[in-house]
Parts: structure tokens; C-alpha cells; sequence
């Protein structure tokens, strides 16, 4: 018995190591933290042949959905995973209850960024969306030989 409690509870803190150091790498990088995906789209942007107007229209859309995300939010998120106590008696609970928080916060932010790529598209020429179909082709090919790599 008291095996099975060793082993769940190193089970525990492994699960908070790894959920932390995950944490830590998606909160890492060119984003915003709780925002995911923006920088990508601000780099799709970048690749195309944008009109003055067409420039502005893009940054106000991105802007509009930068503004949606709540910074001290996904603080308290994270925070909330690093404060759980692996010793509770209700652990597994509120590892679940923070695990579906953050879920939902990632599908808010997949969801406004692909609204936002789609305002962008449809400011395109056709041109211009050819050029972007080439450049998203290309990005895909060198993640399938990176994933391919591995």
C-alpha cells in the first residue's frame, strides 16, 4: 500500500514538472503570453505584397485581437498550476479543474486568431493569396522534414 502511495505521488510531482516546464515553453517566445499564434500570423503578413490600406486594415485586426487577451489573466493561471499541492487531498481535482481552464482559454485565443486570419484573408487579392498558399506550402514542407527528422 504504501508503495502505491510512493508511486502515485511521484507519478504527481512529475506531472506538475512536466505541466510547469510545458507552461514555461508556451509562455516562452515571440508571443504574447495567453495569445498564441499571433506571431505567426503577423509573419504571414510580412510575406506578402500589402498595399498601404491593406497594411493598416492587417494591423488593426491584429491589434483588435492582441487587445483581447488578458496578460494578468494567464498569470494567474499559471501561477494557479505552480501554487497546487501535490500532497492534497483534492490534487487531482484541481489539477483538472486548472487543466480545463487552461483549455478553454487556448481554444478562446485559436479561435480569435483564426478570425483574424480570415479578416485578413479576405482583404487579399487573388495575387496575393497565391503567394500565400506558395508560402504556406513551403512552411509546411520544411515542418514535415523537421518533424521527419525526428
Amino acid at each position: 500500500m504504501k508503495q502505491q502511495y510512493k508511486i502515485a505521488k511521484n507519478f504527481k510531482i512529475l506531472f506538475v514538472t512536466v505541466l510547469l516546464t510545458w507552461a514555461g515553453w508556451v509562455a516562452a517566445g515571440p508571443h504574447m503570453p495567453g495569445m498564441p499564434f499571433i506571431h505567426p500570423l503577423e509573419k504571414m503578413i510580412d510575406h506578402l505584397d500589402l498595399d498601404d490600406a491593406q497594411e493598416k486594415q492587417a494591423q488593426e485586426i491584429i491589434e483588435r485581437v492582441k487587445h483581447k487577451t488578458n496578460r494578468q489573466k494567464h498569470f494567474e493561471l499559471v501561477k494557479s498550476f505552480i501554487l497546487l499541492d501535490p500532497d492534497s487531498s483534492d490534487y487531482d481535482l484541481l489539477s483538472e479543474d486548472r487543466a480545463n481552464k487552461a483549455a478553454d482559454e487556448l481554444k478562446r485565443s485559436i479561435l480569435a486568431v483564426s478570425k483574424a486570419r480570415k479578416e485578413i484573408y479576405d482583404l487579399l487579392n487573388d495575387e496575393q493569396k497565391e503567394k500565400l498558399k506558395k508560402v504556406v506550402d513551403k512552411k509546411l514542407k520544411r515542418m514535415e522534414k523537421h518533424m521527419a527528422r525526428d
